[in-house]
């Protein structure tokens, strides 16, 4: 169990991290925290952190970033809710048909988040765009990384089975790293959210990067298979 000064400080870490992509260290943090904490304090603290899975060292003499299970807790426990207003009518055309609806929402999501967006119809034909913009990614410069999520992309089966790993009975989900049996996509985050009845349900999804922003990026999923429903 995390006291509220270790909560503090991986909040902090995690939210600087997913800024900047870069390891956060502690004299970083004892000149940005509130607490009136000393560098050796906060080094202590990091290292219970890291003992306890939720941070790592990607190098020796480098700051701290977080783990899957450091993102896990930060999804999970750290994040409130976030609503969006925004009215979708002026991002799509006046049509009914999911067959057109669907490729404009993904285009639309991708643009939004700045992540690769996939749309999946209750007839299981695939959209999706934004690869560009995990390949902006400092995580993703390595080609082949971005390939093998290529790869997921264009395989219905695998994609079909990448979303399945979680039960349809609830509606958003999040998926983190290597949380995912795709050994493709274990660099990234994904977000799910389902649209439509049981019975014929169709998919809208990000993946990006691990540290992405799940709020805002869950709230725009929601927002959109809210729009999609309200069209079925």
């Amino acid at each position: 169990m995390l006291n509220e000064r270790q909560r503090f400080i991986l909040d902090a870490v995690l939210r600087e991290f997913i800024d900047t992509a870069e390891p956060v260290s502690s004299n970083w943090l004892s000149e940005h925290l509130s607490l009136d904490l000393s560098p050796a304090t906060i080094r202590n603290e990091l290292k219970e952190l890291e003992n306890a899975g939720f941070l790592m060292h990607p190098h020796i003499s480098s700051g701290c970033a977080p783990t899957d299970q450091g993102y896990r807790i930060f999804v999970d426990d750290f994040l409130p809710e976030l609503i969006l207003g925004f009215e979708d009518s002026g991002f799509f055309s006046g049509t009914e048909d999911i067959g057109e609806l669907l490729p404009q929402m993904v285009s639309e999501i991708a643009k939004l988040t700045k992540n690769i967006a996939v749309g999946i119809s209750p007839t299981k034909k695939v959209y999706y765009t934004g690869v560009a913009n995990l390949l902006k990614q400092p995580e993703f410069k390595d080609a082949q990384k971005s390939s093998q999520i290529v790869e997921i992309l264009e395989d219905l089966p695998q994609l079909l089975d990448l979303f399945s790993q979680v039960p349809l009975d609830t509606k958003s989900q999040v998926t983190i790293g290597k949380e995912s049996s795709k050994t493709g996509i274990q660099e990234c985050g994904i977000i799910r959210t389902y649209f439509g009845p049981k019975n014929f349900q169709g998919i809208l999804a990000v993946i990006g990067p691990k540290r992405m922003r799940y709020d805002y990026n869950q709230a725009i999923l929601n927002q959109f298979a809210k729009a999609l429903e309200s069209r079925l």
